[in-house]
């Protein structure tokens, strides 16, 4: 095919070729009265060889490279037009000087030119060229599809990263939840979403037993009965003092009010514990005398601080109206940061209304007194 290593095939012709530009250029530069052929500006061009077909790549990359920047050491005097020695003055003979060297810069142009468009044009054919050509883009082609895998390697693993992260976090999220319920709290985030309510909710409250808490825990469970055994004394009074002044007037000793209010008491609280007596359970006397204040309060108040209290149904917070099922979610509730701007806002409404129940009471004043 023309491209073995023969003497009429491409790399001999063409290692000729080369070898006898650079001759010339040695020749050119002798004859020009140069003696030291070491000092030509493209010495460095015997150095390189075109080699043949075995030759490494880096001797081929290095003969091309120094010869596509070929620059010839040559005068190019032959290229002048005009001969100074004819000029008839100083000016004409620098005009004629500058006409020449425009002459041999065109001609070193050209001649540089020619030469490094047959390096192109060996280049171009020379098998060894394409060899490292398509060796060159098979290891592109590798490199990429390479890095295309590691992309997609990484693609996975970060794909892999993050299921394992989601379930991690869901496991984690269903243990700190089972936790929660384990100890009875409900996390702020679901206090912030428990609008019951405002849809009618109820939530029914738990039952806790509590211990003894002295005389402080004393307390009237029934205002409305409170209420009741009041008047009763006050009726008892009553009867008591028309009894002293009807006595007084017939001549009678009259009955001492504490004794009486004391026996009137005792036997309502005889009735009163008897019908309890009746049904199965005790109940604290609900306003003790004075006379037995130590008593009730050693034997009755311990008896009734021992027996189970019902806790409120539910916790309410009015500024949120929001109910909760433990005093311990109520207190979570309130040190959330959205209770906190409810309660601000829920101040500013309270003095606001509290200011305009005063300028209503203030003008029901007026209308008053006009």
């Amino acid at each position: 095919d023309g491209y073995g290593d023969g003497e009429e095939d491409f790399y001999a012709v063409y290692s000729d070729v080369f070898r006898n530009i650079m001759e010339g250029e040695k020749a050119g530069y002798v004859s020009e009265g140069n003696i030291d052929e070491a000092l030509m500006p493209n010495v460095h061009l015997f150095d390189v060889e075109f080699g043949t077909s075995a030759s490494d790549w880096s001797d081929v990359s290095a003969f091309y490279g120094a010869w596509e920047s070929f620059n010839s050491c040559l005068s190019f005097a032959w290229a002048d037009q005009y001969d100074p020695r004819d000029a008839p003055n100083r000016r004409v003979r620098r005009a004629i000087d500058d006409e020449n060297r425009k002459a041999r810069r065109s001609a070193r142009r050209e001649r540089q030119e020619d030469v490094v468009a047959l390096v192109r044009f060996v280049k171009r054919r020379d098998p060894r060229v394409k060899a490292a050509r398509e060796r060159a883009e098979r290891e592109k082609e590798e490199k990429e599809a390479e890095a295309r895998r590691k992309a997609e390697r990484k693609r996975e693993e970060a794909k892999i990263a993050r299921e394992a992260w989601r379930e991690e976090s869901a496991r984690a999220m269903a243990e700190a939840e089972e936790r929660d319920a384990e100890a009875g709290r409900v996390r702020l985030a679901d206090l912030d979403d428990d609008d019951d309510h405002f849809y009618g909710g109820k939530k029914k409250g738990k039952k806790k037993k509590r211990g003894k808490k002295g005389k402080k825990n004393r307390t009237y469970e029934d205002d409305e009965s409170h209420q009741v055994v009041q008047a009763d004394d006050a009726q008892t009074a009553g009867d008591i003092e028309n009894e002293e002044v009807k006595a007084s007037a017939n001549g009678e000793q009259p009955v001492d009010a504490g004794a009486a209010g004391t026996t009137s008491s005792s036997d309502a609280g005889t009735e009163e514990n008897g019908h309890q007596a009746e049904n199965g359970h005790e109940q604290v006397p609900l306003r003790p005398d004075e006379d037995n204040v130590e008593e009730v309060d050693m034997g009755c108040y311990e008896r009734e601080s021992e027996e189970e209290e019902e806790e409120p149904e539910v916790w309410r917070c009015e500024c949120c109206r929001k109910d909760f099922k433990s005093e311990g979610q109520l207190q979570n509730h309130m040190k959330s940061k959205k209770h906190r701007e409810a309660w601000k806002k829920y101040e500013k409404r309270k003095l606001k209304e509290a200011k305009e129940q005063a300028v209503m009471e203030d003008l029901l004043d007026e209308m008053a007194l006009r």
